[in-house]
């Protein structure tokens, strides 16, 4: 199995693609996640970037 972060990025929001992104939806709650199981960041929302280098982390170590 490949392991992936895919970021997509359009004009006013940012889409993340994770495979560990599903397990820590919990702390997620205040953005947008699409049917696909991507998470939407908007311009004006701030990125969680301490819970991205945990979550990034598993999925790119295989932890």
């Amino acid at each position: 199995m490949k392991t992936f972060v895919r970021l997509t990025p359009f004009k006013d929001h940012i889409n993340i693609e994770d495979a560990a992104l599903l397990s820590h939806k919990a702390e997620l709650e205040q953005y947008k996640m699409t049917p696909r199981g991507m998470l939407q960041i908007y311009l004006n929302q701030e990125i969680p970037a301490s819970l991205f280098q945990t979550v990034f982390q598993k999925t790119l170590m295989g932890e």
